[in-house]
């Protein structure tokens, strides 16, 4: 008889940590989904900044061409 308790107990404390550690598992994997969702925040926010530089320099290049035009007609007009 003491040979079963053993294996019981041996199953029973066997459980246990797998309780235990699947317990324990569960806080770092929230903080793993944590860190990736922060990473995607910070991937989508510099994509986000990076159209933002991208459509300022095209509005800088179409106020600098309309800049030009207008002293072009300026100086036609002035003939």
């Amino acid at each position: 008889m003491p040979a079963d308790a053993t294996v019981g107990n041996a199953g029973a404390n066997t459980a246990a940590n797998t309780v235990s550690l699947s317990g324990s598992n569960a806080p770092s994997t929230a903080v793993a989904n944590a860190t990736v969702a922060n990473g995607a925040s910070v991937y989508a926010l510099r994509e986000l900044v990076s159209r933002l530089q991208r459509e300022q320099a095209k509005i800088q290049d179409l106020l600098s061409s309309l800049g030009f035009a207008l002293r072009s007609l300026n100086n036609l007009s002035q003939f």
